[in-house]
């Protein structure tokens, strides 16, 4: 800044100086794996992990079970009551003005559950009942040369909403609180683990 006026001094003043940091863009991208395997054992627990490929600045992490959010804000997921053919995402956002395609979704693993029992489905289902299925309020569980078994429901998400341990061969179970929908029933016995999906109508 200069100036003509007469009683100026000095006549000529300088700023501070200002330095502008020009960021580049970053382009939001994630890809997502899982330990031990996408093939486990009723039960065993998996760990699904998110990379943050390009390393975006301020990542928010949504997990997603069959598009059901859930887990928690952060790069790792785990469940132990996976079911089969759930299938597991995440999406990855920020806050950051310099990210671009944000949200970004990654890559989907299916999982393949197996009952794992050591005996053929064959033998193990047939020593098993359910009914009736479709079920409006009670369902009836009646085992073959069984006793003391633990009897499980979970929801959709493989969530455990019922547990119960049976000493006879035969049980009835009380729907009628539940919504409609899919639920699976799970049994364990000394012999293993075997699930059965039960549809819930109104």
């Amino acid at each position: 800044m200069t100036s003509n006026a007469n009683c100026a001094n000095p006549t000529t003043a300088t700023s501070n100086t200002i330095t502008i940091s020009v960021t580049s863009n970053v382009q939001a991208s994630l890809s997502i794996s899982v330990s031990p395997s996408s093939t486990i054992c009723a039960g065993d627990n998996a760990t699904f992990t998110a990379t943050n490929t390009n390393s975006v600045p301020s990542p928010f992490y949504q997990w997603k079970l069959n598009n059901i959010n859930v887990g928690t804000n952060s790069s790792t997921y785990s469940n132990s009551n996976l079911l089969n053919g759930n299938q597991i995402k995440c999406i990855l956002s920020s806050s950051s003005s310099c990210v671009v395609g944000s949200p970004a979704t990654s890559n989907i693993i299916s999982m393949t559950v197996n009952t794992c029992t050591g005996i053929s489905d064959f033998d193990f289902n047939d020593k098993i009942k359910f009914f009736p299925n479709p079920v409006k309020e009670k369902l009836i569980v009646q085992f073959e040369n069984f006793k003391n078994f633990e009897i499980k429901l979970l929801n959709v998400l493989g969530k455990e909403i019922y547990n119960e341990k049976i000493s006879d061969e035969k049980t009835e179970i009380n729907l009628s609180e539940y919504g409609e929908g899919i639920y699976f029933l799970s049994v364990e016995t000394e012999e293993g683990i075997t699930r059965r999906k039960i549809f819930v109508v109104r």
